[in-house]
């Protein structure tokens, strides 16, 4: 795996971790994107409320106000995501339940990066595992991710697992 490259794209250190290991996603940046969220979606209704006798702008900020709540209910939900995983197995928690995947019988493995503005280099990675009807996405923003990705790749690897060819690009462009 080059770790280096991961970094660089990730734009922070990525560290790789054997199993059995725990990630969540960091407290102090879901916190500061749900105030994110929060301000923005209060603007917004306060501007549709400031409009409300002009329909077509109120509905438009509405419109707006109610993505960035969206926006700000994900981030909430992900406050308690819990990954648990070990050599073979994902366990997946959240306020909504919780998924176990065993890594040798998954049938879907995506990998996309999404660019942060102009640069390329640098954004997020997402990844979506799949084994049957459960599905579970996770992206580079959470802890250990570098480990994770490289237990899922060699899993997949191992169980020649058919992959998209964005995802076997991306995958052979990490040395994974």
């Amino acid at each position: 795996m080059d770790i280096k490259k991961l970094s660089t794209m990730m734009g922070r250190k990525a560290e790789t971790v054997a199993p059995p290991f725990q990630a969540r996603y960091p407290q102090s940046r879901l916190t500061r994107e749900m105030i994110k969220g929060g301000v923005i979606t209060l603007a917004f209704v306060v501007m549709a409320l400031a409009v409300r006798t002009s329909i077509f702008p109120a509905m438009v900020f509405a419109v707006i106000a109610s993505y960035f709540g969206g926006y700000f209910f994900q981030q909430l939900l992900r406050t308690r995501v819990r990954l648990q995983v070990d050599s073979n197995t994902l366990l997946f928690q959240n306020l909504l339940g919780r998924k176990e995947l065993l890594l040798d019988r998954l049938d879907e493995l995506q990998l996309d990066f999404y660019p942060h503005g102009r640069k390329k280099e640098h954004g997020t990675f997402s990844l979506v595992l799949g084994q049957g009807s459960q599905r579970i996405k996770v992206d580079s923003v959470l802890d250990h991710f570098a480990g994770l990705l490289k237990l899922v790749a060699k899993s997949a690897r191992a169980s020649r697992l058919a992959v998209p060819g964005t995802t076997e690009a991306r995958l052979r462009e990490l040395g994974l």
